[in-house]
């Protein structure tokens, strides 16, 4: 009842009070079923396990033997069809099969190192132009420190002049796509593309969305340290 009136939901703050639950529908139903037969029993327990079961299966796995439907019951979701770009939002529900498409992080970070290699100075700081659940600031962070080439980055909703960055990594393709963070900053991208501001293209890298991230070095910064 307290999480009803609160205006940001998230299905994991019901996690601790999970337990608890089992435990009380299990004490309810077998004091509710003890007059029943066996037989009659398992039944039941089949019946209610259908659902659950064919849900637990669908949410985990993208198979077309467990197929998903857009289901919805008056104000409540049964259902969603597609679970990613249901996930993908600013409240995201957590629950969505693994993405088999392949995000090129590694091959952008390795044309960084490699341009950063032959600079000496601090670790390179990158601003990815644009925002995306698979390829931001955060992924390339991540992706460098797997690859022992770490990097400054920057969390989401950073709207900073890529003249504060070192590199920048101009992300392209549809908006929308993966949900409202995937955004797209064309004033940023067009400043980077024009040469008297400093930027040099070092690399193109292509993406799952039929195009190409567009990898910048800021000379000016550079050549301050």
């Amino acid at each position: 009842m307290f999480f009803s009136f609160q205006v940001l939901k998230e299905a994991r703050h019901l996690l601790p009070a999970l337990p608890a639950i089992g435990v009380v529908l299990a004490v309810l139903l077998i004091h509710a079923w003890r007059p029943l037969s066996r037989a009659f029993r398992l039944a039941l327990i089949t019946v209610g396990f259908a659902f659950p079961g064919y849900l637990f299966a669908a949410y985990s796995f993208d198979t077309p033997y467990v197929p998903r439907y857009d289901l919805q019951l008056g104000p409540f979701t049964v259902m969603k069809r597609d679970l990613e770009l249901a996930s993908l939002q600013l409240m995201p529900t957590y629950t969505f099969p693994a993405n088999p498409v392949y995000w090129p992080t590694r091959e952008i970070i390795a044309v960084i190192a490699a341009d950063a290699a032959n600079r000496a100075g601090r670790f390179p700081s990158v601003r990815a132009v644009g925002e995306h659940p698979y390829l931001s600031g955060l992924n390339l962070v991540y992706q460098s420190n797997l690859d022992g080439t770490p990097i400054f980055s920057h969390g989401p909703f950073v709207h900073e002049d890529p003249a504060r960055f070192s590199y920048s990594v101009v992300i392209c393709g549809p908006e929308k796509r993966y949900g409202p963070l995937d955004v797209r900053e064309p004033e940023a991208a067009a400043a980077l593309a024009d040469p008297q501001n400093g930027f040099h293209e070092i690399g193109r890298v292509p993406l799952p969305s039929q195009c190409d991230a567009v990898i910048y070095r800021n000379d000016r910064m550079i050549e301050r340290h």
